[in-house]
């Protein structure tokens, strides 16, 4: 028999072994554990680029999801077949269709302008063939497939093929994370919808994937390490280039964009001989296909502010490279005294300046100058008839704030200034901030300059609004600069040295935004475009401040931080609507989502289902060989949907007949007028509806003389319910209104 200190002794040792066995085993756990974790990341790490492109999938599906929701609605009710969503569509339809039945276009197209026709179907072409083609390789796939199908699919196609370059841009001058998460803003940002939507089946969706891929293979040729590539991506950029000006005018961003880089990196910074092999290239080819294809001659390229300064950054890069090869650029400065760059744009100027004083005359300088100002201004002009396009008209800030929200507009803004603290970081902490507070005077006092239609200062048109903070911002940020690399060579050798190697990712980013920032001012349907860059500083901004938040020594600082991206991003639910603007509202990514989706689901085609009904009778029962007349903007539905000739369309090539059109019928003075013109048309009906209440500013406009004698208005008037009198023999009805008069009462 045991004793009873010799069963204890005994328990403790089985206890003591049992806890060595506990040990052991928990030890083998953790390195199972820590073997497993490795596995994982090492997959990870490998299979790091499929992740990433699985995620971009996630992402395009969701953006062409929200693009297709509205196909249920793109039918005509009396055929049965899809129909586009606005008014120019309908002419690449009909292109397209005439396309696949004759294997070409028509040298003159006699449905329109008639009896003249109209020639110039160059601007047509690419994409209707591009329609047709896709509509080949599509059915391929798909026996049921139309081209009236893919046609109204063709939009949200062409975003998911420019977001895939949109993607490997973004990849390129950043990293992988902004990539993505620019992809996801830019596919659910409301301004980038419309244009991309099943049925827009315009230029844009196409001349973003040209706009995209341009700037990419540019980007990718002047970051080559290799002459051949950056001569191959170069050659790349120029065809993408000049395919996007065969579709849409945007290619002015474009150009302006590459050019502007061009010449501030070849002049200001640190040359590099493989990056202008790069640009070299681009504008060769670039020009050289405009100049067969398009016409384009010397006055096109320097008649233009944006030719001009792509052949200034040419012209200055060669000069630089010869100088380099020379060795020839410390003796040049010795010389004059300054730094070689400042030598050379005002050498490249002068040369320009002569040149065109020689070949040109001194008129295409000041219309260069006027060109540039009217830019800045009015981009898109301020004629009588551009003045009735509602999406030539000039937007205010308010009008970009209606479409992304306070909380997006101040996160691209502080977005855009960390990427300028980025470039500047390099260079001392005194310089650094100076720089970022006359940034920041700058962007403040561009954006706010027109701010709103009724405010009596911000409205972009006053002295303080347009030549304080608009201009003077401009010529702050310009002088600013130049004073500094002019100081920091003369004094600071070394500041100078940091200056010529700035990154220039930034830089061609910081670019493409202060562009597209003008370009925002110009016309509404600009909007679409800047949507592109300001989603890019967004991104930016979210990921920068979350890696910010690793530096951060306290938990508490981490958690904020944490806590602000959540507000600024995802946050779904609107806490304090107005609070601070918008900071508690919801996440940009959960409110752009839901507004995209429901806009998705429910716009439908404006050739509504009344003109389905008025278009099927008008083929059931009016002469084929009729020629309708009308306002300009009915011309591409009664050519496509009715399939009869008109007079006057929304390409408005003739513009004059606009002017009689508004003038001779619409407010004629007689029976007599109005029929002179029809009859030299050979007009056989005339159309009208009850829009044209509503249009009657645009076109009494157009139509006046010099002296708008025609000009007048029809606001409308609406019955008022509560105002009804029934009286013993009759019912009085109160329609109220409010209308200025035209005359002295």
């Amino acid at each position: 028999m045991e004793t009873v200190e010799e069963m204890e002794k005994r328990a403790q040792e089985f206890l003591k072994d049992v806890e060595k066995g506990v040990e052991k085993k928990e030890e083998v756990v953790k390195e199972e554990l820590e073997e497993r974790k490795k596995k994982v990341f090492s997959y990870l790490k490998k299979d790091k680029n499929l992740i990433i492109w699985g995620i971009f999938i996630i992402i395009a599906w969701f953006g062409y999801y929200i693009r297709t929701q509205n196909l249920p609605l793109l039918k005509d009710i009396t055929t049965g077949k899809f129909i586009p969503l606005a008014l120019d569509p309908y002419a690449f339809l009909r292109y397209a269709k005439t396309i696949l039945e004759n294997g070409q276009l028509p040298l003159v197209d006699y449905m329109r302008y008639y009896p003249w026709g109209y020639n110039n179907l160059v601007e047509f072409k690419f994409l209707s063939f591009f329609i047709v083609y896709l509509f080949k390789f599509l059915s391929f796939f798909s026996f049921s497939m139309t081209i009236e199908k893919v046609h109204v699919l063709y939009p949200p196609i062409a975003f998911v093929i420019g977001l895939v370059f949109f993607f490997l841009l973004v990849k390129r001058l950043l990293d992988y994370r902004v990539a993505l998460l620019a992809s996801l803003l830019l596919s659910i940002i409301p301004p980038y919808l419309h244009r991309t939507l099943a049925g827009f089946s315009d230029k844009e969706a196409l001349g973003m994937v040209l706009f995209f891929a341009a700037l990419y293979f540019f980007v990718c040729g002047w970051q080559s390490k290799s002459t051949k590539k950056s001569i191959l991506f170069g050659v790349l950029a120029g065809a993408s280039s000049s395919l996007m000006g065969f579709i849409w005018g945007g290619l002015t961003f474009l150009v302006s964009i590459i050019g502007l880089f061009g010449l501030i990196s070849f002049v200001f910074l640190k040359f590099r001989k493989k990056s202008y092999w790069a640009y070299f290239s681009w504008y060769s080819v670039f020009y050289l296909i405009m100049m067969i294809f398009k016409n384009y001659s010397i006055d096109d390229i320097l008649g233009t502010y944006f030719g001009a300064v792509t052949t200034l950054a040419l012209v200055g890069g060669g000069m630089n490279y010869l100088i380099n090869k020379f060795n020839l650029k410390s003796k040049i400065e010795e010389k004059f005294k300054l730094p070689y760059g400042v030598i050379s744009l005002i050498f490249v100027i002068l040369i320009g300046v002569l040149f065109v004083l020689l070949i040109m005359g001194p008129d295409l300088i000041f219309n260069q100058i006027g060109q540039v100002y009217n830019t800045l201004t009015t981009p898109f002009g301020n004629d009588r008839w551009q003045l009735t396009v509602a999406e030539a008209h000039q937007p205010y800030l308010a009008d970009l704030i209606g479409q992304v929200g306070w909380k997006f507009f101040w996160t691209y803004i502080i977005g855009s200034t960390i990427l300028l603290y980025s470039l500047l970081k390099k260079l001392d902490k005194k310089v650094r901030y100076s720089g970022l507070g006359i940034y920041i005077l700058f962007i403040l006092g561009f954006s706010f300059s027109r701010y709103s239609q009724s405010s009596t200062i911000l409205n972009g048109t006053s002295f303080f609004s347009q030549k304080i903070m608009y201009f003077g911002g401009i010529l702050l940020l310009i002088v600013s600069y130049l004073t500094y690399y002019l100081y920091s060579y003369k004094k600071d050798n070394v500041s100078f040295e940091k200056i010529l190697n700035i990154k220039k990712e930034y830089l061609f980013i910081l670019i493409w935004f202060f562009i597209l920032l003008v370009a925002s001012r110009s016309a509404i349907r600009l909007l679409f475009i800047f949507s592109t860059i300001i989603s890019i500083l967004v991104a930016y901004f979210g990921v920068r401040l979350f890696d910010y938040s690793w530096t951060l020594k306290k938990d508490w600082q981490k958690i904020g931080a944490w806590v602000l991206l959540f507000l600024i991003l995802i946050n779904p639910f609107s806490i304090v609507g107005g609070l601070a603007y918008g900071v508690l509202d919801k996440g940009v990514i959960i409110e752009h989502s839901q507004r995209t989706l429901n806009q998705g689901k429910y716009t439908g085609p404006s050739y509504n289902q009344q003109w389905q009904i008025a278009g099927n009778w008008v083929r059931e029962n009016i002469p084929k060989d009729a020629v309708f007349s009308h306002w300009w903007d009915y011309g591409y539905w009664v050519q496509t949907g009715f399939e009869r000739t008109t007079v006057t369309d929304g390409g408005n090539a003739k513009t004059s007949l606009n002017h009689f059109m508004g003038r001779s019928v619409l407010t004629g003075q007689s029976e007599l007028e109005a029929l002179e013109f029809l009859k030299a048309h050979n007009v056989t009906h005339f159309l009208a509806i009850s829009d044209e209440i509503g249009k009657y500013p645009a076109f009494s406009s157009i139509g006046s003389d010099g002296n708008w004698d025609r000009y007048s208005w029809m606001p409308p008037f609406v019955l008022n319910p509560g105002m009804t009198q029934e009286t013993r023999d009759s019912i009085v009805y109160t329609y109220t209104g409010v209308s200025p008069i035209d005359w002295d009462f």
